[in-house]
């Protein structure tokens, strides 16, 4: 079922006149000759938009990488690891053994979810970059 803006979008593409229909920040559709004079200060319409990060094709924005969050991501997955240790052990090794390469585990795993969230992060401010350049550009033409 579509979402209720790809309907209005949908409608809005059958409409005849459909270029001199505007929606207002509230959602209602406006005609333009009712459109309100943009305001000089900046605060409203495009003007707020246009320091709203970019946000990357899934619509997502990509928070810099933490230590923080990579060890708390590790540590929701370690009783997966215990849990899938102590499955493919099958009672060879005492519990305190699979604990100590559970830790093991976990001291490659952090550091790697670490680097993956960096790269991830760095590519995110490469295609922000990108698009602030094509904007400009766009702009200037």
């Amino acid at each position: 079922m579509p979402s209720r803006k790809q309907r209005k979008r949908r409608t809005k593409d059958r409409r005849h006149d459909y270029e001199y229909v505007y929606v207002d920040g509230e959602g209602n559709e406006v005609d333009a000759d009712e459109l309100p004079a943009p305001s000089s200060n900046g605060t409203g319409g495009r003007a707020a938009r246009k320091d709203a990060p970019i946000r990357a094709a899934g619509g997502r924005v990509v928070k810099p990488p933490s230590w923080q969050r990579a060890t708390r991501r590790g540590l929701i997955f370690a009783p997966a690891m215990f849990g899938i240790l102590y499955v493919l052990n099958r009672g060879n090794q005492q519990p305190a053994a699979i604990i100590f390469n559970t830790l093991i585990l976990l001291a490659f795993f952090v550091p790697f979810g670490y680097l993956m969230d960096r790269v991830m992060y760095r590519t995110y401010q490469r295609k922000q970059g990108a698009a602030k350049t094509a904007k400009a550009k766009a702009k200037t033409r």
